[in-house]
Formats: C-alpha cells, structure tokens, sequence
C-alpha cells in the first residue's frame, strides 16, 4: 500500500515529512503546496494547529503571532512590532544565535481572545507587549 496514497491530503504528506525529516520547513511546506496545489495557508494552519508538527528544529523556539482581523484589531500588530524590535529580527528570520524564529499566521482560531502569540508550542491569549518582555526573557534567551 502506497502511504501517501491521497497526496492532496495535507494530514499524509505532513505525516509523511515528520517521518523522514523530523520537521517541516518553509521551503517544504511551499514545495507540498506546489506539488499537491493546496494552498500554503492550508498546510501552515495543519501544523500550527497539531503539536505534533514543527515547523522548525526543535532547537528554535518559534514565535507565531496572529495577524488576522481580529488579533490585529486587538493590538496584535503591535505585539509583533515590539518583538521584531526585541529580537531584532523581521517576520520569517531567525535570531543570530539561531535560538529564535519570528513567524506571523492568519488565525489561531481563537480570535475573541486576542491577540494571540504562540511561544514554542505555547499558547498566550490576551497578549500585551508588557507581557513580552517576561516570556521572551524566559522562553528565548
């Protein structure tokens, strides 16, 4: 039996990549997307939304904060600004020391909470920048 039997079902291929790689970088998740004409946002909100799932190895604390509607409207673009600032990087860099990377998504799906930040697998509703400071300190450097 073929394990990839259905390639346009992100759940298979994703499984498929954690087997062989372990993670699931950018430039594959744009090569599925490619491959499959599924819609990137599709496959990153299958790995943001299974822990299982990384997107990055597992030495970088990924940092997503949610720039949809609703997280944005709440304060969320400013939330991302004052952690591009903090570590000194833009959205999709890593930090110089290779510890952190920045990444902003779409939806969470808990939008009435916002803004949302996930901070190495963990999630922080009602996110302040005056929370940042705090759990960048404890969570990246």
């Amino acid at each position: 039996m073929n394990e990839l039997e259905d390639k346009r079902d992100e759940i298979q291929v994703l499984n498929f990549v954690i087997r062989e790689i372990g993670y699931i970088p950018l430039e594959v998740q744009e090569f599925i997307a490619d491959k499959t004409g599924l819609f990137l946002v599709t496959i990153q909100n299958a790995i943001d939304f299974f822990p299982r799932y990384k997107s990055t190895i597992d030495s970088t604390v990924e940092i997503k904060v949610c720039n949809g509607i609703g997280c944005s409207g709440r304060g969320g673009l400013l939330v991302l600004e004052e952690i591009k600032e903090v570590l000194a990087i833009e959205v999709e860099e890593t930090t110089k020391d290779g510890k952190s990377r920045l990444t902003a998504q779409r939806c969470f799906g808990q939008c009435a909470n916002g803004p949302n930040v996930n901070i190495g697998g963990e999630f922080y509703n009602n996110f302040t920048t005056e929370k940042l400071e705090k759990l960048i300190k404890t969570n990246v450097k």
